[in-house]
C-alpha cells in the first residue's frame, strides 16, 4: 500500500485508498485530496438545489464534515462519489424543509 507521507502527489490514490490513509493516520492531506477531487461536484449539487451563495457553500462544507465524521464506515463503501451526492441532496432537502417550516411559522406569528 502507498503511504501518503512518502508521496508528493496524491493523484494515483483511489478514493478508498485516501479514506484508508485518512482513517489510519488522520492524514489531513488525504482528506484534502478528497475535497479537491469532489468539492466541485458537491458544491454543484448544492447550487442546483439551493442556488448560488453562502447557503450552498455552507451545505457543501457540511457534506465534507459528514465525510470526516463517517470516514471509517465509508472506507469500505462501494462508491464515495455516490455517497457524497446522496448526502449533499439529503442535507439540501433537510435545509429546504427547515427553511419552509421557519417561514410558515413566521407567517403564523402576529
Amino acid at each position: 500500500m502507498h503511504s501518503l507521507s512518502t508521496q508528493t502527489s496524491f493523484h494515483d490514490f483511489s478514493d478508498r485508498g485516501l479514506l484508508v490513509e485518512f482513517v489510519g493516520g488522520k492524514s489531513t492531506e488525504a482528506f484534502a485530496e478528497l475535497m479537491r477531487r469532489h468539492g466541485g461536484m458537491v458544491l454543484s449539487v448544492c447550487e442546483r438545489r439551493l442556488g448560488m451563495g453562502f447557503e450552498s457553500e455552507d451545505t457543501a462544507q457540511l457534506v465534507f464534515l459528514q465525510l470526516w465524521q463517517n470516514a471509517e464506515k465509508l472506507s469500505n463503501h462501494v462508491s464515495l462519489v455516490g455517497w457524497l451526492h446522496v448526502t449533499a441532496c439529503s442535507i439540501c432537502r433537510d435545509g429546504q424543509f427547515a427553511q419552509a417550516t421557519r417561514q410558515k411559522h413566521d407567517v403564523q406569528q402576529p
